[in-house]
């Protein structure tokens, strides 16, 4: 069986979906309610930011997956809302404001990057559709 993914693995979209519905308890891979559809690989249909808009604007529960090169860091987000071309940086956040988090480096759970480099470069990137499964 061909893998859904080539930086993620079921657990991880376990930990992913835990975090969406922001549950207490982690899914496993047997009780992950969503499914994670992949609509864009890197590797596959290249890195232009043009590709992207293309096959990404307009979607909505959207995850974006990237590995780091040369350290094998996986990083990435999860959006909700529509894509468009604003930018989007998003994190599991531990400070909130009225139920809305506040996007900056000290209010992440934990660290986005092991590298205190503000630069990187990507070796791929995938980008996941979410959906429910009993939506199927």
């Amino acid at each position: 069986m061909k893998s859904f993914s080539t930086i993620i693995s079921e657990d991880h979209t376990a930990e992913i979906s835990t975090w969406i519905n922001h549950n207490t308890t982690t899914y496993t891979s047997n009780n992950n309610p969503y499914r994670f559809e992949l609509i864009l690989r890197g590797s596959q249909d290249g890195f232009a930011p043009q590709k992207f808009w293309d096959i990404c604007h307009g979607h909505v529960n959207i995850v974006v997956i990237a590995k780091v090169k040369a350290t094998d860091e996986i990083i990435g987000g999860y959006n909700p809302l529509a894509w468009d071309n604003s930018n989007t940086i998003e994190s599991k956040c531990i400070k909130t404001n009225d139920d809305d988090c506040y996007y900056r480096h000290y209010s992440y759970e934990k660290p986005i990057r092991t590298s205190s480099s503000n630069f990187f470069s990507i070796s791929n990137y995938e980008v996941f559709k979410i959906v429910r499964k009993f939506e199927e």
